[in-house]
């Protein structure tokens, strides 16, 4: 529906002026619709414009499909050529990328659980706990001696 809005606001428009304005004399493109399209090399141009077009959408897909297939170029080849062979292959892929993604989603969900709980403020509890933990590590004796007094270590 966007390219059909697309051809109608500029293309025909476009198209329409240039013939409207060659045929009125007070215009500087006057006569050039006539010539223009009398012309071969106007014809030439669109040709092998195109035909470099299609030959580089050609060439891309080649690329894709042989040197990197997706997971598009992979499923494309499980309908062309229905073969359970081809299948398995494809869903081996994809439950290859399916765990990819998975993992990348974990390490992002512990990167935002590490950064939210460095950013939020501690609770009056967990400072009173994190003091008392130094309280009682710093009356705990380095040394056996005090409970072990015979011990030679």
């Amino acid at each position: 529906m966007n390219f059909l809005a697309l051809i109608v606001t500029s293309l025909s428009l476009y198209i329409a002026y240039v013939f409207i304005s060659s045929e009125i004399s007070i215009f500087k493109v006057f006569n050039t619709s006539k010539q223009l399209f009398s012309c071969p090399h106007f014809y030439l141009v669109i040709i092998l414009s195109t035909g470099a077009l299609l030959l580089f959408d050609i060439l891309i897909m080649i690329l894709k499909t042989k040197c990197k297939p997706g997971f598009i170029e992979k499923f494309r080849e499980v309908v062309k050529y229905k073969s359970y062979e081809k299948e398995t292959e494809f869903m081996l892929f994809l439950n290859k990328e399916q765990r990819k993604k998975n993992q990348k989603d974990k390490e992002k969900q512990k990167k935002i659980a590490l950064t939210a709980k460095k950013a939020r403020p501690k609770s009056k509890y967990e400072i009173e706990m994190s003091e008392e933990k130094k309280h009682v590590k710093s009356t705990i004796p380095k040394d056996n001696h005090q409970f072990f007094p015979n011990s030679n270590a």
